[in-house]
Formats: structure tokens, C-alpha cells, sequence
């Protein structure tokens, strides 16, 4: 498998082939490489169970893929408000959890 042909997100043509001289291809399909988004700060840091808490986060390598890129609070996912690569809001799910700190994360392309 090559490496991603730049570190800046671009969609590329992607062929597989079970000979490896691509003759048993006849067509490709798009790809889009991107870097892993990160996240370098957030807040607020904790809301109230019920949810709905607006949520501010910093961080690098955010793309906008509409309603597939979402914050994910634990096992629970909500859609961002995309801003820019490197700033996103989103509201906070209600929570059973108490006392306790909830994994964060940023996904793209449900992914």
C-alpha cells in the first residue's frame, strides 16, 4: 500500500487490483486522503446530564463533510457546526453518566 501522495486533503482515483498489474481493472473509484483530526482544547470541560450544553472546540484538520462530521461524547455522536479547520461547536448529548469523564472525539465521513 503507497502512503498518502500529500499530507493536504485531496481526493485521488482508487483502483484495486487481485493481479497486481491493474489489467483486471477496468475503473477507479474516488478517495479522499486526509489527516486525523485533533483536538488540542475543548469547552466547557461539563455540563448537566439533560444535555444541550454548547460545546466549543480547538483543534487541527477539520473538514466539513456536512451531517457525517460529528463530535462523539462516549458511544453518542451529535452533528458539528463546522466554522473552520480549525474550530467546531457542537451541543452535548444527555448523559446517565454522573462523576465521570465521557471519552471525547472528533470523526469524519462517519469514520
Amino acid at each position: 500500500m503507497d502512503s498518502p501522495p500529500s499530507t493536504e486533503a485531496e481526493i485521488i482515483n482508487l483502483s484495486v487490483s487481485i493481479l497486481g498489474d491493474f489489467t483486471d481493472t477496468n475503473d477507479s473509484e474516488p478517495f479522499r486522503y486526509y489527516a486525523n483530526p485533533e483536538v488540542h482544547a475543548i469547552y466547557p470541560h461539563y455540563g448537566p446530564k439533560d444535555g444541550e450544553t454548547l460545546v466549543q472546540v480547538w483543534g487541527a484538520n477539520f473538514l466539513n463533510f456536512g451531517e457525517t462530521t460529528r463530535c462523539n461524547f462516549g458511544s453518542k455522536s451529535v452533528p458539528v457546526h463546522f466554522y473552520s479547520s480549525t474550530y467546531v461547536t457542537c451541543r452535548a448529548p444527555a448523559s446517565d453518566t454522573v462523576g465521570f469523564a465521557i471519552p471525547f472525539s472528533i470523526t469524519m465521513n462517519l469514520q
